[in-house]
């Protein structure tokens, strides 16, 4: 298991779910974190969950909307300001409003597309490429979605915005590998986040095609986050990490 003692990571979508959960690994093996979310009230609860388990460990936490470029590259100057290294990313920003499950892609209304859109995949874009600019970056995970690896009929924008992230992780890893920098994504199943709560979503259908016949924790998708932040992954690059429970086996 990596420990991070003395290593920076930012992590979006930190105020819950998946975000949240890898904040807290990363946290909890000694790394100090930069995090953020546009909920910044679930944000700073998070922020009080976590307990440092080593000396020097630090924590800051800013409300950033990762679709405005502005937002964050104000952010990421800020963390290098406030850490004097940036050592990973973890890119996990999202919406639960962005997975209107059983729209087709004829009735996504304009407004659902541009939402969609923006924060899985521009906003991701926005927050991965600031890393080249920063020579103390070393490895930054994106985060996709089984709906990204093929088509997903009934997920309105949301299959497309996931294989969007998933071109964007293979072309920021040639980018980026000259300078040292790695770019993995992992894609995620069944998962129990807030967005598997909402009303519209057929746990209960989607649980009997999972070969494992469970729902997975968010802590699972962190520890993996963990390991492709490591040096354990240190030849690792441009790859799509798939995490289901056998769905896609």
């Amino acid at each position: 298991m990596a420990t991070f003692e003395g290593k920076v990571f930012s992590v979006t979508g930190a105020g819950s779910g998946i975000g949240a959960a890898t904040a807290k690994v990363l946290y909890s093996r000694g790394a100090s974190l930069a995090l953020c979310d546009l909920q910044f009230e679930a944000l700073e609860k998070i922020a009080r969950e976590l307990k440092p388990v080593s000396a020097g460990q630090h924590l800051s936490y800013n409300a950033v909307d990762v679709r405005k470029t502005e937002d964050v590259n104000q952010w990421t100057d800020g963390i290098i300001k406030e850490f004097d290294r940036l050592d990973g990313a973890a890119n996990i920003a999202g919406a639960v409003r962005i997975l209107p499950l059983g729209t087709l892609l004829e009735d996504t209304t304009d407004e659902d597309w541009d939402f969609t859109i923006q924060t899985n995949a521009a906003g991701l874009q926005m927050s991965s490429f600031p890393a080249e600019s920063h020579e103390k970056w070393g490895a930054i995970v994106n985060m996709t979605s089984v709906a990204g690896l093929d088509g997903a009929a009934g997920c309105g924008a949301y299959s497309p915005s996931k294989h969007a992230v998933i071109g964007i992780t293979r072309t920021a890893a040639l980018e980026a590998a000259p300078k040292g920098i790695r770019v993995n994504g992992i894609a995620p199943g069944l998962i129990d986040t807030p967005m598997a709560a909402t009303d519209n979503f057929p746990v209960e259908t989607f649980l009997r095609q999972v070969p494992m016949k469970r729902i997975a924790q968010p802590e699972e998708i962190g520890r993996m986050v963990a390991v492709l932040l490591s040096d354990d992954a240190s030849y690792m690059t441009g790859e799509i990490v798939r995490i289901d429970g056998g769905l896609r086996a």
